[in-house]
């Protein structure tokens, strides 16, 4: 049974922590010698090198057999039940007997530490560590980050975000990991060889790899229904086109009994660029960059949710601070939202006493109808980052490496069991169908954020409820094929990391003024404008630039 998520909409948005990035790591860059300021022939220089980088051989993990065979990285393959046999992936020594520190963001409660810990004993027995871990609320992080690299006392492994001069602070203090990753390199780790090569382009800067992925699949939101609703008041869970999406979103609404169809504009918004096909971000047409601001596309599914706004099918505390999209999701108050997809197995925890409660997934259609729209790929990795190696001699690199490798170890395998679920009869049990359970103290004990060093790709599983794994197969299997991938993809602007969270607020705060009717929808032309001359036309000419370099194919 996997643990339930917790929301991230909170991380990385903190204006303190992005000021004191900005201070605390250009101040480290600069006494390394780097001014933070990148030219155009440097630039280049470093997408040749980028390119001459052999990315590591993907070599799929096929210990156990799936229920439902998938892609790694795209379509998640699925399984019924947890497999009775948990075949080691990992031989030999891992850790050396000495400290590992590591430093990860965590959403739970902070628990207690080895060795009143019984499960972080035995981890570090198993990985023959005495492994010390920074644990970092997630709401805190960004400022973590900051101080922990402007102080220089890295710990071994650090989750890395994305930041400004990042590829200058990466050759400074993090290992190059090229020698020991590259092309069949990798086959020394073969735990880590089963991530997709989709995740590893995050990775690359300067001529090398620079970390360790932590992978993310190309769904990277699901459109969570509340089935149940739906069928009470006869409504079709699967609409044809945008008319009948938006003759659903009626038939859900109802203030009088405090039922409305979404918790949020801009949820409206993500399924009306899903409903036209707009960019994933970008579109590359022969090594010219759009940005999805400018296209009409993005124009008419900003004017839906103005139009949804004003009919009252949104929840009219939509635009507070803080949106407890899941709580009302629970409650029904709110109909349908997209999520991670381990929010489906949250969402059946938190309803298994909810009469009649009935999940479903949404195939978000065509404007004009003809079968489902099209998605847009999620990123890559968590959070669009990676995991560091501190800077050390070979042997300290190559046994951080073998941590790692155990730790990423694929689902099915025994590490992986122990990694996820700890010691039976303490804590977990093991159900009549031989799929674990967590105990109380199997709950508080195994949130240690080691996932967030290192992790291999995921699977659709869900104990018990084959039903539900064929609901979430059957949709990625649906919508994945005709995605629509990001040209951008393992590109790095400075100017999208030093600038876009400042000129992207200011956008949505202008988009928020047009959907509530405070502005007219051409204030977002203008705003659209605003936004290209304070950044948004330096970053395409950076990804742009990189793009030409490498000869990217038309996307």
């Amino acid at each position: 049974m996997a643990r339930p998520s917790v929301s991230r909409r909170t991380f990385l948005r903190g204006a303190g922590g992005a000021a004191l990035l900005a201070s605390g790591a250009g101040s480290l860059l600069t006494a390394c010698g780097s001014s933070g300021a990148t030219s155009d022939e440097a630039q280049k220089k470093a997408v040749t090198a980028n390119k001459a980088v052999k990315l590591p051989t993907n070599v799929p993990y096929t210990g156990v057999k799936p229920n439902l065979p998938g892609e790694f990285g795209y379509v998640r393959p699925g399984f019924f039940n947890y497999p009775k046999e948990h075949p080691k992936s990992v031989e030999g020594e891992v850790g050396s007997g000495g400290s590992v520190s590591a430093m990860a963001n965590i959403y739970y409660p902070i628990p207690p530490t080895a060795p009143k810990n019984k499960y972080w004993a035995e981890l570090n027995k198993r990985l023959n560590v005495d492994l010390k871990m920074t644990m970092v609320p997630n709401a805190d992080y960004t400022n973590k980050f900051a101080t922990t690299i402007a102080g220089g006392d890295l710990p071994d492994f650090t989750q890395i975000i994305p930041v400004a001069n990042l590829p200058q602070l990466l050759e400074a203090k993090f290992a190059n990991l090229t020698e020991f990753l590259s092309g069949d390199a990798i086959k020394d780790y073969p735990n880590l060889a089963s991530i997709p090569e989709r995740s590893w382009q995050a990775c690359i800067f300067n001529g090398g790899i620079y970390g360790i992925p932590v992978p993310r699949d190309a769904v990277g939101g699901f459109p969570f229904i509340r089935a149940d609703i739906f069928e009470k008041l006869g409504l079709p869970t699967q609409p044809k086109d945008y008319e009948e999406f938006h003759t659903v979103a009626k038939g859900l609404s109802d203030a009088k009994v405090k039922r409305w169809a979404f918790a949020t504009a801009t949820a409206v918004r993500d399924m009306g660029r899903t409903m036209l096909s707009a960019p994933n971000t970008w579109h590359n047409e022969g090594g010219k960059l759009t940005h999805r601001n400018e296209t009409e596309q993005e124009r008419r599914a900003v004017d839906i949710a103005r139009q949804f706004w004003k009919e009252g099918l949104i929840h009219p505390d939509a635009f507070g601070q803080a949106v407890p999209f899941k709580q009302w999701f629970n409650a029904g108050t709110i109909c349908i939202h997209s999520d991670g997809y381990q929010g489906w197995t949250q969402y059946i925890q938190d309803n298994v006493n909810t009469v009649g409660f009935k999940l479903d997934l949404m195939l978000v259609p065509a404007y004009d109808g003809g079968g489902p729209g099209k998605i847009s790929h999620g990123g890559s990795t968590f959070l669009n980052g990676m995991t560091g190696i501190k800077k050390g001699d070979k042997t300290r690199v190559q046994e951080l490496l073998r941590i790692a490798n155990w730790l990423a170890a694929p689902f099915g395998s025994e590490e992986y069991f122990f990694r996820l679920y700890g010691q039976e009869g303490v804590h977990h049990t093991i159900d009549n169908n031989g799929d674990p359970k967590y105990t109380p103290v199997g709950l508080s004990e195994t949130v240690i954020p080691i996932r967030y060093i290192a992790e291999g790709p995921s699977v659709t599983y869900q104990p018990g409820r084959k039903g539900d794994v064929e609901i979430q197969h059957t949709y990625e299997q649906t919508v994945v094929p005709e995605g629509i991938p990001n040209p951008c993809l393992g590109l790095y602007s400075n100017t999208q990391q030093s600038k876009g969270a400042t000129i992207d607020a200011k956008l949505n705060d202008e988009m928020n003024a047009v959907i509530q009717g405070r502005k007219p929808l051409s204030a977002w032309d203008d705003a659209v404008a605003t936004w290209l001359k304070e950044g948004g036309e330096q970053i395409r000419k950076e990804y742009q630039d990189q793009i030409q370099e490498r000869g990217a194919n038309t996307k």
